[in-house]
């Protein structure tokens, strides 16, 4: 090549139009010059308009043109630059499209490229890369970068309100030993730069509702890159996953094939799983056990969905399903914390009597519990059983794709906040303010041994819980409701029951009902 070509400065082509493929629910819209996946319009998606497809497109800097390609696909080398001298071949075929191209790096060394595109399952794409040397000599083609794409935060992305509860926005990756990791936008610059060169099987960029995973059949180098988003209110960044495929060499004629599989879309078990059986855990669904039922949690919601024809419904039908199935066991806990309400009196008494010898007073309350047969974690260990399933929920509700959108009485989208109106810039949102009433009842209802004091810090957690979660979804609260409504009952049920039991016991026993002790002592 003459010395002029060596300046990818030189090389000039004409812009040519995008190319695009789509099936029922995504369309994949590719710029042939750069070899980008441009822009992705999820058709069964709508942005915060509801009118509008939600559209991934390629926004970081320095994407367009030639430069430096951070889109999905986009190849750029390690080190220097890497520009295109020629397109060479431009073809569109039924579900596949085929671009061939001659890269140009920065010493003036060329090699040819072919990427053949082909549609899979929806959400889906193969793309095999094809490696040449069109020369006569060997030919030593540069580690180069091939890009999983950049991804907005997830408000930018939809339009859909801020909530500070709500963002999750990582860069994701699979490592060689098969264990899934993650950097989270705001993590420190010491966490990216250390996790740069990592092996991965497969890498990506996720934000609350969607992901884009890259996958390649070669070794690859986890490359993760992240800017400062311009505009808006809150700070937030733009991040970019990318895997360096190191330098090889290319005989005269030779080839080499790389083969990559890509998955852009709804983060949901059943598509992650087909790309890739580790990629569901981008749902973050917590750890084992919690995200196993977690899993089971959203099948629920969704086969409950197939019979009430609306989420809010079908969160109401699956409290009331899990709370049926713990009625037993929290029966027998709030059983367990009357009895050792009853016996407050009696450990108040010897704390007191022996409260200069604790050991003492430890040891002569046990045996007051062996006495009248009472367990003291009776009324703990029930409750402690729930909350793995609670958890589990808390994770299914909050990242259900599914909820987006749905509305539900007041509610306009069970994804976020039941907003109904703004006050000074405060947001009124019914439903915490509800739980939080309902909370504050049933600790007045529920049987404790708690020391006054005590009892009073705990009456104020409820309003320094409504502090910390007003902004969670709505689905959320809408669950969190129905659950202390049905406690609420449940006390109560419990409450009628002993007292009926109470009465048939002094019936049987001879004695006068209470109206009629007290006729008796007066």
């Amino acid at each position: 090549l003459p010395e002029a070509a060596k300046l990818p400065e030189a090389v000039k082509l004409p812009a040519l139009p995008d190319v695009a493929l789509a099936d029922s629910q995504t369309e994949f819209v590719f710029a042939p010059l750069s070899g980008t996946l441009e822009r992705v319009v999820l058709k069964h998606y709508l942005a915060a308009d509801r009118k509008t497809p939600l559209t991934v497109v390629n926004d970081y800097p320095g994407a367009a043109g030639t430069g430096a390609e951070f889109g999905a696909f986009g190849i750029r080398a390690v080190r220097g630059s890497l520009t295109v001298a020629n397109v060479t071949e431009n073809r569109q075929s039924g579900d596949s499209y085929c671009l061939t191209r001659i890269l140009l790096d920065e010493t003036g060394r060329t090699f040819q490229l072919t990427e053949t595109w082909s549609l899979r399952a929806s959400g889906q794409l193969r793309c095999l890369l094809k490696f040449v040397n069109p020369s006569d000599r060997p030919l030593r083609v540069p580690a180069l970068i091939l890009s999983a794409g950049d991804l907005p935060p997830w408000h930018r992305l939809s339009g859909d309100p801020y909530g500070k509860t709500q963002e999750i926005h990582t860069v994701d990756f699979c490592t060689a030993e098969n264990k899934v990791d993650s950097l989270a936008a705001d993590a420190k610059a010491a966490k990216f730069a250390a996790a740069a060169g990592t092996p991965v099987r497969w890498f990506g960029v996720s934000n609350r509702f969607f992901a884009m995973l890259l996958k390649a059949n070669v070794p690859l180098a986890l490359v993760p890159e992240r800017i400062p988003a311009e505009g808006g209110k809150q700070k937030s960044y733009i991040l970019s996953a990318g895997g360096e495929l190191a330098s090889f060499e290319l005989e005269p004629g030779a080839e080499r094939t790389v083969e990559l599989d890509y998955f852009i879309g709804p983060k949901q078990p059943a598509p992650l799983r087909a790309f890739d059986d580790k990629a569901v855990k981008v749902m973050r669904l917590g750890w084992f056990p919690i995200d196993f039922l977690a899993y089971i949690m959203l099948a629920l919601l969704n086969w409950l969905h197939g019979f009430a024809g609306s989420f809010g419904w079908s969160i109401i039908l699956l409290t009331l399903l899990v709370r049926t199935i713990f009625f037993p066991v929290t029966m027998k806990a709030n059983a367990s914390m009357r009895e050792m309400q009853a016996l407050g009196p009696e450990v108040k008494a010897i704390r007191e009597k022996y409260k200069d010898e604790p050991l003492v007073a430890q040891g002569k309350i046990s045996e007051l519990y062996r006495a009248r047969h009472i367990n003291p974690v009776g009324g703990c260990l029930p409750m402690l059983i729930q909350v793995p399933v609670f958890i589990a929920l808390y994770y299914a509700l909050g990242s259900a794709v599914e909820l987006r959108q749905q509305s539900f009485w007041w509610i306009r989208d069970l994804s976020q906040p039941d907003t109904v109106a703004t006050v000074f810039g405060l947001g009124i949102h019914p439903l915490i303010i509800v739980w939080t009433g309902l909370m504050i009842v049933q600790q007045k209802l529920t049987p404790t041994a708690m020391e006054p004091m005590q009892a009073k810090m705990m009456m104020v957690m409820p309003l320094v819980m409504l502090f910390f979660l007003y902004d969670l979804p709505s689905a959320l609260t809408l669950y969190w409701s129905v659950s202390q409504i049905f406690s609420i009952v449940q006390m109560r049920y419990q409450q009628r029951v002993r007292k009926r039991e109470e009465r048939s016991r002094q019936s049987a026993a001879g004695e006068p009902s209470g109206k009629k002790r007290g006729i008796v002592r007066s």
